[in-house]
């Protein structure tokens, strides 16, 4: 699993210089499959009895973040999936309420807004979830790259 997340990762960091050609697009697309259906089976391995499993991939991954509800706020995200993130704030949203966001990513700016699913006490600030409820097409794809370089350089170590 090791050589082809180091392959993977080679071949995202070519795909950030220039379009992949078909060969090496073709084989990009099959070592993602294969690095997402062995995410999901150690997923799978690691339940405890009745925890439900996730519908997205997610990593431990910081990246500067910007909300805008009432107020707007600067912070980071804690970690990071193609369908939502967390992040410490001062002063939460209410639950379910949809604020705007934008992520730096290596990658360029992904905005869009998301809804805040829940928030939990830590010391001073509270860990915020949010679901991406409007990006396009190109924001979710950027993510969902920026997700997988996360995942390709873990098990590359």
């Amino acid at each position: 699993m090791r050589d082809k997340a180091l392959r993977l990762k080679e071949l995202i960091a070519k795909a950030k210089a220039a379009p992949l050609e078909d060969a090496e697009r073709s084989e990009y697309e099959g070592l993602r499959r294969s690095l997402a259906d062995g995410y999901t089976l150690a997923q799978k391995l690691t339940l405890r009895p009745g925890q439900m499993q996730r519908r997205s991939r997610r990593v431990a991954h910081m990246l500067k973040l910007t909300i805008t509800a009432a107020a707007t706020e600067k912070t980071a995200t804690m970690n990071l999936s193609n369908g939502g993130f967390a992040a410490l704030l001062a002063d939460p949203p209410d639950r379910d309420e949809v604020v705007e966001f934008a992520l730096r990513t290596s990658r360029g700016s992904v905005e869009g807004k998301a809804r805040v699913v829940s928030f939990v006490r830590r010391d001073r600030s509270w860990l915020t979830s949010f679901a991406i409820e409007e990006a396009s097409d190109g924001a979710r794809a950027t993510l969902d790259v920026v997700v997988l370089e996360q995942v390709a350089a873990g098990l590359a170590r």
